[in-house]
């Protein structure tokens, strides 16, 4: 029969195909709905996005960690007796089993059924302290930043920091000064602001959207009864990152973002958006006008805008314009979803003079923000890509390296 799918991100579904489970369809209906699935037994298997708490009373049997995370994800009607399961723990143990939490100072945020599968996940790992952070309670939050900064682990339960809540941290990492690992649940965007920042002081990170193909594997293990090879769970992880993940091109003006961007389509399927094109759209006034109009101060505004907002689509390629490096809350933006690759072109082969670019106005100009500019760019850049010569290298270059990048990132 036909694995459901109950919520409305089709993400889901794309991951369960992934695992060549092709009988799959995600159903976006009301909790009175799925209690009438539930009594009528018209399933097989259901796999919860939502309701995981409220369906419980209406589940004949629940699993040992259901029982005690009062959280259940999936659902399995065996004879039509339904057995309800927390895949999410199993998630967590085949994730987390490179690395281990035993004997570690253990900081949780969030108080939710997720939290609470955390909490007994490091209950059974034995971990040297936990101290869980109830982001609903003031207090909760003074005495962390009291009692706790010297924690080695800080794993995030909290929406705080997810695609609505974009720019936000659910903790202030600055303030600790033992940190040997940081994991963020949320799977989107795919590296969230925490993330980030635990990055920028060189900061072990885990983030959620593997957590999530593995939670869905071990919801797969125990419809079918199997296991799937860890191999098959890597590939699937690579698959995804590498569909969902944006290209962000950077460089300074004429290197060739805009050509780049546009063989990046024809060869990966991915729609190129050009941010001066973009901003063109958006304002109704060439670049040029801009700069006459609001100063480049109110070009940068404008600037910040269009990469907040790229920033949070998925499976795109951005060609940047040449100063957006000059934010860090743009490089942010873009690096939530985003590899950032710099395109190098020597200063000889920029073009001057170019009447769309109004600080390209000379040789000198040119040379100037070249100098300016080229520490950030590699400051940035997760990617180093020189382009001097044949495009076609360029390109197949920087696939190549972007599936390193992501092959890197897959533990």
């Amino acid at each position: 029969m036909t694995l459901q799918i109950i919520g409305k991100d089709r993400k889901t579904e794309q991951i369960v195909k992934l695992f060549d489970y092709k009988d799959v369809k995600t159903c976006d209906i009301s909790f009175d709905e799925l209690i009438s699935i539930l009594k009528n037994r018209t399933f097989d298997t259901l796999f919860l996005c939502k309701y995981q708490k409220e369906i419980i009373p209406y589940i004949d049997e629940l699993s040992n960690m259901a029982y005690k995370t009062d959280y259940v994800d999936t659902i399995i009607n065996k004879e039509n007796h339904t057995i309800g399961i927390n895949s999410l723990y199993h998630g967590i143990e085949q994730f987390l089993r490179n690395y281990s939490i035993h004997n570690k100072d253990v900081m949780l945020t969030g108080y939710t059924e997720i939290t609470k599968t955390f909490e007994i996940y490091c209950e059974n790992e034995n971990v040297k302290s936990l101290y869980i952070v109830d982001m609903n309670q003031e207090q909760s939050l003074v005495q962390a930043y009291a009692s706790h900064m010297d924690v080695q682990v800080l794993i995030n339960t909290t929406k705080i920091g997810s695609i609505h809540d974009i720019d936000s941290m659910p903790m202030e990492l600055s303030r600790f000064f033992n940190l040997e690992m940081v994991m963020d649940t949320i799977n989107d965007p795919i590296w969230p602001l925490l993330i980030l920042e635990a990055r920028k002081s060189d900061i072990s990170t885990l983030n959620g959207l593997p957590l999530e193909i593995y939670t869905i594997k071990s919801m797969l293990e125990n419809r079918q009864n199997v296991t799937i090879p860890y191999i098959v769970t890597k590939k699937v992880i690579k698959n995804i990152l590498y569909r969902r993940t944006n290209i962000v091109l950077i460089g300074m003006p004429s290197s060739g973002k805009s050509t780049i961007g546009k063989l990046l389509h024809k060869r990966l399927h991915k729609e190129f958006i050009d941010m001066d094109s973009m901003i063109v759209k958006k304002t109704g006034m060439k670049i040029p006008e801009i700069f006459e109009k609001s100063k480049e101060a109110g070009f940068r505004k404008i600037e910040s805008m269009v990469s907040h907002e790229l920033g949070m689509q998925h499976g795109i390629i951005i060609g940047t314009g040449g100063g957006t490096i000059k934010s860090e809350y743009n490089m942010d933006s873009l690096k939530r979803n985003g590899i950032i690759v710099f395109i190098d072109r020597k200063l000889d082969l920029l073009k001057t003079k170019d009447a769309n670019r109004p600080l390209s106005s000379s040789k000198e100009a040119v040379k100037k923000l070249y100098e300016e500019r080229y520490p950030l760019y590699m400051q940035y850049a997760d990617i180093h890509i020189p382009n001097n010569g044949v495009f076609k290298n360029t390109i197949q270059e920087i696939v190549k390296e972007c599936q390193t990048v992501i092959s890197k990132s897959v533990k």
